[in-house]
């Protein structure tokens, strides 16, 4: 199963009968519904989508690894297990409020939207930590740290980031 992330920049939500045109604003977890709070929840929104240059698609396991590389850039390589993914059960015991990315690192890895106001928050991450990615990252990691602070950064125009 595989995970492609977009984005939307300048979103307006569809008219009834239109739903096949946009995307679904929804999280699979009520616990993550703050992170679609600016948008109609279960309501369909379309806009001016990103080049496909910077859309991401990788297999749902490596978005788990590369939420581990985002945890070891923030200095925090004790809660990344052996196979190179976030220790869920640590971070949930310590919660994730504060924490840089930790809007991304504790969300789904397969499916869900979030509106521009986590974009922004987002992209001040990436922006915050881009040189420590630099030393950490190898290229391929390091094109998906670029590729996500750009989605971050188009989605922060009033628009949304797209988990499909």
């Amino acid at each position: 199963m595989g995970l492609v992330i977009h984005a939307l920049k300048n979103i307006k939500q569809v008219g009834e009968g239109e739903e096949e045109n946009g995307y679904k604003a929804y999280v699979i977890s009520k616990e993550w519904e703050s992170r679609v709070k600016n948008l109609a929840y279960d309501k369909y929104y379309t806009g001016h989508e990103m080049d496909n240059e910077f859309e991401i698609a990788y297999p749902c396991s490596y978005h788990g690894i590369f939420r581990g590389h985002l945890l070891r850039i923030i200095g925090r390589a004790d809660a990344v297990l052996a196979d190179g993914k976030p220790d869920y059960v640590k971070l949930d015991a310590e919660g994730y409020a504060g924490m840089d990315f930790g809007l991304m690192i504790n969300f789904a890895d397969n499916d869900g939207m979030m509106d521009w106001e986590a974009a922004q928050e987002l992209h001040g991450h990436f922006v915050k930590w881009f040189a420590s990615a630099q030393q950490v990252l190898c290229d391929q990691g390091l094109y998906y740290y670029e590729a996500w602070m750009h989605i971050c950064a188009w989605a922060a125009q009033e628009g949304c980031i797209v988990y499909r």
